[in-house]
């Protein structure tokens, strides 16, 4: 197995999926955890788009994006 960055293996203990060899079943996992834990949700950036007329919108930055993961 190819060796995995800090930041992926941290990601993948968050999910609890076990580091292994690429395959569409590890990837099933990984999918399948991740909606688990990070489940979809665009409710408020509609009601944001939609207060703001669609404008001023920044992205956050990765940094910001991986605090949730800095459990």
């Amino acid at each position: 197995m190819k060796s995995l960055t800090k930041n992926t293996i941290k990601y993948l203990e968050y999910l609890n999926v076990q580091p292994e060899d690429p395959s569409f079943k590890l990837l099933e996992n990984i999918c399948n955890s991740h909606l688990n834990t990070f489940p979809f949700e665009n409710i408020s950036k509609l009601i944001y788009f939609s207060n703001n007329n669609d404008t001023n919108f920044d992205l956050p930055s990765y940094e910001l994006l991986n605090r949730t993961l800095d459990v």
